[in-house]
């Protein structure tokens, strides 16, 4: 038991006691900014993003670097930025909490790149590199929106599980109802 305690005080930097059933609990005050390794995403539970936002920058650094350095076409580019680039920076963010700056210079580190690639004027207005296709736009993604659009998928998703998250944000829901004075759900 001393071993294990020694392990998990080297990993989460706190006070690790044993209970009565063996298994040790953590002090929350020493845990309360470092994030859980097993979940993949960097999210403290003091709600923070900083691990998080530093490993997507790092991210999204490497991924510039490989671009500017792959013999890719322009077809290529575009195949690599919708298939491979997005689902690897796009699947944490619903539970992110980034500021738009922080959406911004990640989206700056690595867009450049894929834009030249792609055959574009890296001054193309940004109305025409984010704008819908049907307005003669190249429909490309912004972490803002893709973070922002997550959320509400996940959100819903609960919502029509029913499951315990999903009576929090019902009851969160109502009582916004309430302070604001909307009477009807």
């Amino acid at each position: 038991m001393e071993e294990r305690k020694v392990q998990l005080r080297k990993e989460h930097g706190g006070e690790i006691t044993p209970t009565d059933k063996g298994w040790p609990s953590r002090n929350q005050t020493s845990l309360g900014n470092h994030w859980n390794k097993g979940s993949g995403v960097r999210l403290a539970p003091d709600g923070n993003n900083r691990d998080e936002f530093e490993y997507r920058m790092k991210q999204a650094r490497t991924a510039k670097l490989n671009i500017t350095s792959a013999p890719f076409n322009k077809y290529e580019a575009k195949i690599a930025h919708d298939r491979f680039w997005w689902p690897a920076i796009g699947w944490p963010l619903p539970a992110t909490t980034f500021t738009k700056a922080e959406c911004d210079k990640i989206q700056q580190k690595f867009q450049s790149a894929f834009i030249n690639k792609m055959g574009y004027n890296k001054r193309m207005p940004r109305a025409i590199r984010y704008g819908p296709k049907k307005y003669g736009g190249k429909a490309l993604l912004t972490i803002w929106h893709e973070q922002g659009i997550g959320q509400i998928e996940l959100c819903l998703k609960h919502l029509r599980q029913g499951d315990d998250l999903a009576e929090y944000i019902h009851t969160s829901r109502t009582h916004l109802q309430l302070e604001s004075g909307i009477s009807t759900p």
